[in-house]
């Protein structure tokens, strides 16, 4: 945010740094969940995940509505015209990080009760699926475009891809290249219908 670098290669680069560290602490696979965390997170009795969800929903509807989440947008669709309409860029960025931050950390909270012992490679997996899901609700990666929801329905596509791979017997090493392959399409599509919306637009 501070230094005008690109998102998603400090987000990489942070990401392999932060792995790095981890696996320093934990070499191996090992350890153990408490049974009164897991019985709170990975209860599917009471699914807590759906509450999450239903949160997390209330407070964007909340943060939406305000002149952050607006900022937010705006930055996302243009950047100087944000600033010429008196949007304080420099704190919308840093908001959207802090609750994409908040936001992970939940999402490892959940992630680490269903796995029930400590592994640092564990999300590996997750970094890819996590951009297909992203780009498969509409959610340009760009910014400026998008919704909560469109990231819960894309999440659910790309685990449904993911259920279909395994149910057809694909190896598992083949999976991260269906995925790559989905997401390709995915992108290319979103920019044909962009550029065809934008074209209608004009005309």
């Amino acid at each position: 945010a501070y230094g005008r670098l690109q998102p998603i290669l400090v987000t990489l680069a942070t990401l392999a740094i932060f792995q790095g560290l981890a696996i320093r602490v934990l070499p191996a696979p090992g350890g153990s969940v408490p049974e009164a965390y897991t019985a709170i997170l990975a209860n599917f009795e009471a699914p807590y995940s759906l509450v999450f969800i239903v949160v997390l929903l209330v407070v964007w509807a909340l943060v939406r509505r305000t002149s952050i989440g607006v900022g937010i947008y705006a930055i996302g669709n243009d950047d100087l015209a944000a600033k010429s309409s008196g949007v304080k860029n420099l704190r919308s960025r840093v908001t959207a990080y802090v609750l994409s931050g908040v936001l992970a950390a939940a999402a490892g909270l959940f992630l680490v009760a269903n796995a029930t012992s400590g592994d640092p490679t564990t999300g590996n997996g997750y970094t890819l699926r996590s951009i297909v899901a992203v780009v498969l609700g509409g959610i340009s990666l760009f910014g400026g475009r998008g919704t909560p929801m469109s990231a819960v329905i894309g999440a659910f596509v790309s685990t449904m891809i993911v259920n279909i791979l395994f149910f057809a017997q694909i190896d598992p090493l083949y999976q991260s290249f269906f995925e790559g392959v989905f997401l390709v399409v995915a992108v290319l599509l979103t920019a044909i219908i962009s550029r065809l919306m934008r074209r209608r637009a004009v005309a």
